[in-house]
């Protein structure tokens, strides 16, 4: 009695004249047999991979395979757009970071002047009020 072959058959020519082919065959000559038991296994192996990797793409005629959804796609002015978003964020955030390091360094200025102020001059004057630079309280009315 003859076994039953349920088999499918696909057949793959390779040429010795093409660089990547060769490199394929190579591959499958080096096969680790503790590892894939034939090269048909390996190659099997390697489709579903690369099938299931591609699996959103439109590759195969007949439409099996899962189109990629609508709202996974963006267009280029939706990136511009997005860009442009990003852009405008940092720059606030930037602005904001150098205003409160400045403003934080102003301060600390402020209160090392007035501490050495009030130790040559023990911070008074005649009329018993504290010394203020005119300058450093302009300045920190255009801050705020």
């Amino acid at each position: 009695m003859e076994k039953k072959d349920n088999g499918i058959y696909h057949h793959l020519r390779l040429s010795a004249n093409n660089p990547e082919h060769m490199k394929v065959h190579n591959a499958l000559m080096d096969l680790n047999k503790e590892i894939y038991k034939s090269k048909n296994q390996f190659i099997f192996e390697a489709l579903l991979f690369y099938i299931d990797a591609l699996e959103k793409n439109p590759m195969i005629r007949n439409g099996n395979l899962k189109l990629p959804d609508s709202d996974m796609l963006i267009t280029k002015s939706e990136m511009d757009a997005a860009v442009v978003s990003l852009r405008n964020d940092l720059t606030k955030y930037v602005n904001k970071e150098v205003l409160t390091t400045i403003i934080s360094v102003m301060g600390k200025n402020m209160s090392m002047s007035m501490v050495s102020a009030e130790n040559t001059n023990m911070g008074q004057n005649e009329n018993n009020k504290p010394d203020v630079d005119e300058r450093l309280i302009e300045l920190a009315s255009k801050w705020s």
